[in-house]
């Protein structure tokens, strides 16, 4: 019996790691509740930032998290940024992009858990960069659903 009780703290560990990925928490208007399609280790996300100018303009934008930063870039006409990252566990990650063209400077939240990873894209975030500002996709029902407007 004494071989048992030695590695039996081992075993429980061994039972809850294949367990785990089964179960996890989500966000839901700030309260912790089950949500099966959540694992321990988040989904990857996939983020796209086209350049929809008109003809011959170019799109100077850079984009960073608290961990990463993407470089500033400049986009050529119908040009685009993509990247993908696995959300924290925290529930916190937070992308944000800055951008100037023509038409002025605008910065957003091109990514946010809590707004966008149970809700409006949970696997591919899209936003288009236009002459009036930035749209975003919602990935579920394909409309847009968010604008960023220019400042001038």
């Amino acid at each position: 019996m004494a071989p048992f009780q030695k590695y039996s703290t081992l075993l429980i560990l061994l039972i809850f790691l294949w367990e785990a990925p089964r179960h996890a928490f989500s966000t839901t208007n700030d309260d912790i509740a089950f949500d099966p399609n959540i694992v321990i280790y988040p989904r990857k996300v996939y983020v796209r930032v086209n350049n929809d100018l008109d003809q011959s303009l170019k799109l100077t934008i850079d984009c960073k998290s608290k961990d990463d930063d993407l470089g500033k870039k400049e986009l050529p006409p119908k040009g685009y940024l993509y990247w993908n990252f696995r959300p924290n566990i925290f529930g916190t990650t937070l992308f944000f992009c800055s951008m100037s063209s023509v038409y002025g400077t605008l910065s957003f939240d091109v990514y946010k858990f809590k707004r966008d990873y149970n809700g409006r894209c949970p696997n591919d975030c899209f936003w288009s960069v236009r002459s009036d500002g930035v749209h975003g996709t919602n990935e579920n029902t394909l409309q847009e659903d968010l604008f960023f407007k220019w400042t001038p």
